[in-house]
């Protein structure tokens, strides 16, 4: 990912690599931008996220979205609003995925910011990750890190309209730094990357183990009908 420093006055945005892209909704729920796609109906520009992100303490489509102009400090930038999104399990080639994914505009943005969204949250390319790679992201919370996919079928439990549910076909993250975590609080949405650069993930939580959760990204792409 790479971002662009610049004066906030300006309704620029200080997102650094090392910190990631912070995108906070209507109720301040903070998260990570995932990338920029495009839908694939009329073509808009959109961000990707996290859905307990953008959706979070009950916000609703068309309700505004921000990105944090700096971690250390409080400026936002409204750049749009919430469109639609998943969560749950979808079908995707005869294989039940969990997502945990939503769009938002980017029709409030200023137009230096739509400008530069590409290049801030690009993603060239994505594809499926492997059980064993080193794979590597950029959060709001925690930065760049690395670490080694342990499966790419984990099955974890969620809440989903308030009844618990099994949540299948997920990938297990595991740092390959002892004693720090691949993700934190405010990373859900980050982009996870293989070694060729290919986006394969988008992370949605933590293990109580402290390994990371993650949605594959192919059948994100193709429930919210995205494309790069």
């Amino acid at each position: 990912m790479r971002v662009v420093a610049r004066d906030p006055s300006s309704h620029s945005s200080d997102l650094a690599m090392r910190s990631g892209g912070s995108i906070v909704n209507v109720h301040g729920v903070p998260g990570t931008v995932t990338c920029v796609a495009r839908l694939r109906l009329d073509e808009r520009v959109v961000l990707l996220a996290s859905h307990h992100v953008l959706y979070g303490r009950d916000a609703q489509t068309r309700q505004a979205v921000a990105l944090r102009v700096s971690p250390a400090a409080p400026f936002l930038v409204t750049v749009g609003n919430t469109l639609h999104g998943r969560f749950g399990t979808v079908e995707h080639e005869q294989c039940s995925y969990h997502v945990d994914c939503a769009v938002a505009s980017v029709d409030g943005a200023p137009h230096d910011v739509i400008a530069s969204l590409s290049s801030w949250f690009a993603c060239e390319s994505i594809g499926w990750a492997e059980a064993g790679e080193a794979v590597f992201k950029s959060g709001a919370a925690t930065g760049a890190t690395i670490g080694i996919v342990a499966d790419v079928a984990y099955t974890d439990v969620v809440k989903v309209d308030g009844c618990v549910t099994i949540a299948p076909l997920q990938l297990l993250i595991r740092s390959s730094i002892p004693r720090k975590p691949f993700s934190a609080a405010g990373d859900s949405g980050a982009l996870v990357r293989n070694a060729r650069g290919d986006g394969v993930a988008m992370l949605s939580g933590v293990t109580p183990g402290g390994d990371s959760i993650a949605c594959h990204l192919v059948p994100v792409f193709h429930v919210l009908h995205l494309r790069l």
